[in-house]
């Protein structure tokens, strides 16, 4: 992906379009949306969410979400409408992740649990490119509903010691997405509290991102989860690494049966999140992937949520 990014810098945006294919037309136009963005402001996630994500599709109500990552494993049981007493199934795709890393960033940003979903959760999505208007909206609504009444438990397995760590999200919420027909644009008047333990494992564990990658990268919910991932593993690398198909096909593959089908559609999803983290030094060879130290798509000094240089 770096000649990419060498190709606009050379030649420009239209230069670099006039030398590529056309399965690559595509990388070139977002690498240079990413790179002619003046937008320095840096967002955060959890980084358990960068070894073990949310589904991309949506799942049967009732069901609950298992994903696992070597010892990692991350389980979401899905709420309970207090109104109807029905399941409403876990939060997933590009607007649950989007919702989360803004109540993540924002939390961090004001040192406080609180959130607001008012005008600044507003702007913030138009910024990120996240329409809030009507299917929009109604989408937003119950993806929030849906983080706002789940539960999860994050464990790890070192094999003589099984360490769990079981709680909701969100532990208090004020929004009007438990009304039958809520009034349009109310969401964005409300709040969540976070809980006590996600807030204090968010503090003690966050891993900084450019906003300006959330943007590009904001429909896309595989390539959002490949570019947090990266942006977690590759800084702190102290030596070449390589991660088999199927150890990826564990992590990122859930809803492909077939390996062959996986590979096809993370490669490409890859080659999007690199696109707009041009420092990501990654080989793609038969075996898997083999991750090179690069360096984080936030400078060190700068890790401290904030602006970036």
């Amino acid at each position: 992906m770096a000649e990419i990014h060498q190709l606009i810098m050379k030649h420009g945006r239209q230069g670099a379009l006039d030398l590529v294919g056309g399965e690559q037309r595509h990388l070139v136009d977002l690498a240079a949306e990413f790179m002619s963005n003046e937008d320095s402001e840096i967002g955060v996630a959890f980084s358990g969410f960068c070894l073990v994500g949310l589904p991309h599709r949506e799942l049967p109500p009732d069901q609950i979400w298992r994903r696992e990552n070597g010892p990692v494993k991350l389980l979401i049981e899905p709420g309970a409408n207090p109104r109807t007493e029905k399941r409403v199934g876990v939060p997933y795709g590009a607007k649950a992740r989007m919702i989360l890393l803004y109540l993540q960033s924002e939390a961090i940003r004001r040192n406080n649990r609180e959130v607001e979903l008012g005008p600044s959760m507003h702007s913030w999505m138009d910024k990120m490119a996240v329409s809030t208007g009507g299917k929009s909206y109604r989408d937003l609504r119950q993806q929030m509903l849906r983080l706002a009444l789940c539960s999860l438990t994050f464990s790890i397995d070192s094999g003589d010691q099984l360490r769990l760590t079981s709680d909701r999200i969100i532990r208090a919420a004020s929004f009007s997405a438990f009304d039958a027909n809520p009034e349009q644009g109310r969401l964005w008047q409300d709040s969540v509290l976070l809980s006590e333990t996600f807030f204090d494992a968010l503090k003690k564990h966050p891993v900084p991102l450019l906003e300006a990658a959330l943007r590009a990268l904001s429909s896309q919910s595989q390539a959002l989860d490949i570019y947090i991932w990266l942006s977690y593993r590759l800084h702190v690398l102290k030596r070449d690494t390589t991660i088999s198909w199927d150890r990826l096909h564990q992590q990122f593959g859930a809803g492909y049966n077939r390996l062959s089908n996986f590979k096809r559609k993370f490669t490409e999803s890859l080659r999007t999140a690199m696109a707009v983290y041009p420092e990501a030094e990654v080989d793609v060879t038969p075996r898997g992937l083999i991750l090179h130290h690069s360096a984080p798509p936030v400078p060190d000094k700068f890790m401290i949520l904030g602006r970036a240089p």
